[in-house]
């Protein structure tokens, strides 16, 4: 049976996978060295309370979502297809905007390579999102 230290530290990886960043990358960000910040995520070590405020606050969470431990999570696989779909939606965000839309398929439409590659991530996580509602 995993211990509260396993749990937890499954629960970090994810949370910091889900953030896009790296062990050291967070490491970095909450001033503690890459050694323990991995003894943290193993099971073999738990942080102080300093060190957790200073976790939830890089990854912008609530201290209790590191401690749920009856959910399933996704398993982050790099490289896999849903995580490059997964990339691709994030992208979808960086148009608010029906404008900006409207621009990008012009510039598309238009034969701009870097357009074109911008509007087929747009709309496959838009076809994604529409599957799943």
């Amino acid at each position: 049976m995993p211990t509260i230290k396993d749990c937890f530290g499954q629960n970090l990886k994810y949370l910091r996978k889900e953030k896009g960043f790296t062990q050291e990358q967070l490491s970095e960000r909450i001033n503690i060295d890459i050694r323990q910040y991995s003894r943290i995520e193993t099971g073999k070590s738990f942080p102080s309370f300093g060190t957790l405020e200073k976790i939830c606050e890089a990854l912008e969470i609530e201290p209790v979502n590191l401690f749920n431990f009856n959910h399933e999570k996704e398993v982050y696989i790099k490289g896999s297809t849903e995580n490059e779909l997964y990339k691709k939606i994030r992208n979808i965000t960086k148009y608010p905007s029906k404008l900006e839309f409207i621009n990008l398929a012009y510039q598309a439409l238009s034969g701009n390579k870097k357009a074109i590659i911008k509007m087929q991530s747009v709309l496959e996580g838009m076809l994604i999102l529409s599957e799943k509602e």
